[in-house]
């Protein structure tokens, strides 16, 4: 997998966009690990595409800007499955369909 590199610019110093990551991250479940020293740290979030459910994780970091701060994810590990009974829903939903279109022949 290649990482893959997301970031935004926010208006605010990196302390506080630090500490609204942290929030963030508690308020939607994921896990963030603050680096000794600060400037960023770990971070891991559950991710959906489509019918693949899983997780991301990687390094945050921060970044003084003129007018507030860019803070910046590079995801370097990742895990995504097919989520099962989406795609038996879907399925069942094809047949029927088919059934369907196939009666009055």
């Amino acid at each position: 997998m290649t990482p893959s590199e997301h970031e935004i610019d926010l208006a605010a110093p990196p302390e506080r966009a630090l500490a609204a990551l942290a929030r963030a991250a508690d308020l939607w479940g994921a896990e963030y690990e603050p680096r000794a020293g600060g400037g960023g740290g770990r971070l891991r979030l559950a991710v959906a595409a489509g019918l693949r459910r899983g997780w991301a994780g990687g390094e945050v970091s921060v970044e003084p800007l003129p007018e507030g701060s860019r803070l910046r994810f590079r995801v370097d590990e990742e895990e995504t499955f097919l989520h099962k009974p989406r795609v038996a829903v879907l399925a069942l939903g094809a047949l029927g369909g088919l059934a369907a279109a196939a009666w009055p022949f």
